[in-house]
Formats: C-alpha cells, sequence, structure tokens
C-alpha cells in the first residue's frame, strides 16, 4: 500500500517546513474518497493528518478538482482569501491551472508530475522536495523568524537534521548552509 500511495518521507518534511513558517496547512487531495480511505492514504504516505487544518474527503466537500469551485470551498471553509494561500500540487491541470483559477498562487511539484496536457510549467514557481521546502524557507527572508518566532526558525534546523537523516542527501543540506550561518548568529545575537 505504501508504494501505491506515493510514500516518500520528503513530504513530511515538507508539510513540517510550511508549518514552520507558519502557515496552516491543508491536504486538498480529490475528494472522491470516505474520510477513513483518506486518513489511511495519507498514512501510508508518511503523512500525520493532525499536521493539517483540513483533509477534504467526499464527506466535508461539494465539489472535486478541476472544478475551481472545489478551491473556492476550502477558502471559505477555512475563512482565507487567495493571496493568504499557496497551492502545492503534482498536477498542472488540477492544481495550478485550476487553483490560478481562482487566485491561488501555487508550487509545482515535479517529483511525480502529472501533465496529461503537457503544458509548459515555467510559468509555475517548480521543483522537486528540496526546492519546495527551500521556497518555503525563502518566504521569511532573515532577519525575519519563521511565524515570527525563534523557535519555529530552530524547527527549521531540526527538519534540515530529519532530511539528512532519512535521504542522506547533502547537496540540499549543503545550500541551507548560509541561512543556518546567519540564522544562528542571529539567534546568539538576540
Amino acid at each position: 500500500l505504501m508504494a501505491l500511495c506515493g510514500y516518500d518521507p520528503r513530504a513530511k518534511l515538507a508539510v513540517d517546513a510550511a508549518r514552520a513558517s507558519g502557515a496552516l496547512t491543508v491536504l486538498a487531495t480529490n475528494p472522491m474518497f470516505p474520510a477513513i480511505f483518506t486518513h489511511m492514504r495519507a498514512e501510508k504516505a508518511g503523512l500525520a493528518v493532525e499536521d493539517f487544518a483540513l483533509v477534504t474527503t467526499y464527506e466535508n466537500s461539494c465539489h472535486c478538482k478541476p472544478n475551481p469551485a472545489y478551491y473556492r470551498d476550502v477558502l471559505d471553509t477555512l475563512g482565507l482569501a487567495p493571496e493568504e494561500c499557496l497551492m502545492v500540487g503534482n498536477d498542472v491541470a488540477e492544481d495550478m491551472m485550476a487553483g490560478a483559477k481562482v487566485g491561488l498562487r501555487g508550487f509545482l511539484l515535479t517529483d511525480c508530475l502529472i501533465n496529461k496536457e503537457n503544458k509548459d510549467i515555467d510559468q509555475y514557481p517548480h521543483g522537486s522536495f528540496p526546492e519546495l521546502m527551500d521556497f518555503i524557507r525563502k518566504l521569511t527572508p532573515l532577519p525575519g523568524w519563521m511565524n515570527r518566532y525563534p523557535m519555529y526558525s530552530m524547527w527549521w534546523v531540526i527538519i534540515l537534521a530529519d532530511y539528512y537523516e532519512k535521504t542522506k542527501a547533502t547537496g540540499f543540506i549543503k545550500k541551507q548552509l548560509p541561512y543556518l550561518e546567519k540564522l544562528l548568529q542571529q539567534t546568539v545575537q538576540g
């Protein structure tokens, strides 16, 4: 089941990075299944449903992707405006194009890209999980603290340690060193 659900340990780390930045996270999966199945699928994919303010299922949704009303319903449920949100998805039509119709900006995750119509993806910020995490980090440039608190920025350090532990990928970690050095200097001086 883990293979069918697309298990990738970096998914949980990307959600943690979004939460560390202060974002309210939503698992905006196409709501074609009941909650029990959607939650099980999320857990098998390495995600904790408790990390999300909303998980869309057929019990709590009236529309499906790519209908823009699906995105309007999510925004209305959470009381958010589109400009306050970032849609992260892997499907050009159902996530990026449909989300853009209601004003959502997006980040196209290319690790498991779905692009049935072979659309040009250069109009969207895009990349793999490391690029997504870097994109999220850059939403709060120094000297700002993630989510306005030093501890959330320290959570970022823990997330990077977890990333290395789970992936053994040093390239992404090395790219984060300048930020980490400045963050630690700021912390010591603060």
